[in-house]
């Protein structure tokens, strides 16, 4: 698995990005349901950076294809339904018995306890023709029982067929691997390179202002190897690691 760490050796502890922290929950106070069919594939981890910004949750592969059952994680009741031509596609929030969400983009379709449910009959049309929405049914007008089918995997929105999946409490988003949605992950990283940036324009990296990259390379030693010397350390700037 292929995946970016960036850390902002400035914001070790917390990670935030326009008023949306992402951070750790201290108890694992829930053990949530596998949100499609085991085993679980992480394409895209919780805060590692795009183009633009920090990715808010994970990416589960759905094997290239179109059509795998999404799952409710735990009990509650729809509170959000969405339709986005760019971006999540169609998305889907559960609100639970604890007051956290969870969330669900990218999807083909609502499975029909949603879309024959009362509140979303006026709905219709602009499911069948994929038109743009938002809609918040009335609480606890469409429940949903842990486990129970919400939808089915696609690739609406930005991106290749896949799920994404978010676990929030209130503005925070939590760590879904933290509550039991995954496996242990037993297989260790292989570091590739590591990526030294300037923060600001202050920022000097061997006396200059660009992007300095250490490739890396498996030694018998236990771990990687630079093949570069020690660059001079920036006065302020970031790290990459590449794995």
């Amino acid at each position: 698995m292929l995946r970016r760490l960036v850390a902002l050796l400035a914001l070790l502890p917390l990670l935030c990005l326009s008023g949306r922290p992402i951070r750790q929950a201290l108890l694992p106070e829930v053990t949530l349901h596998p949100p499609l069919p085991e085993p679980l594939l992480i394409t895209g981890s919780l805060g590692e950076f795009r183009s633009t910004h920090f990715h808010y949750g994970l990416d589960f592969s759905t094997g290239g294809e179109i059509g795998q059952p999404v799952f409710a994680v735990d009990d509650g009741y729809v509170s959000r339904i969405m339709f986005s031509r760019y971006g999540i596609g169609y998305g889907l929030w559960i609100t639970h018995p604890n007051g956290r969400e969870s969330k669900y983009g990218h999807l083909h379709e609502f499975a029909s306890l949603i879309t024959d449910a009362p509140s979303t009959a006026h709905l219709k049309e602009k499911l069948k023709f994929r038109e743009e929405f938002t809609f918040r049914p009335p609480p606890r007008a469409i429940p949903v029982l842990r486990g129970a089918q919400v939808a089915v995997s696609g690739e609406t929105g930005a991106g290749f067929p896949h799920l994404h999946f978010e676990y929030l409490d209130g503005t925070a988003n939590l760590n879904p691997l933290r509550f039991g949605i995954m496996r242990e992950d037993i297989t260790p990283p292989i570091l590739q390179e590591v990526r030294l940036m300037p923060a600001t324009p202050e920022s000097r990296i061997n006396g200059e202002y660009e992007e300095l990259v250490l490739q890396l390379e498996t030694t018998g030693g236990p771990g990687p190897e630079r093949k570069e010397p020690a660059p001079a350390a920036p006065a302020r700037g970031g790290l990459c690691v590449l794995e």
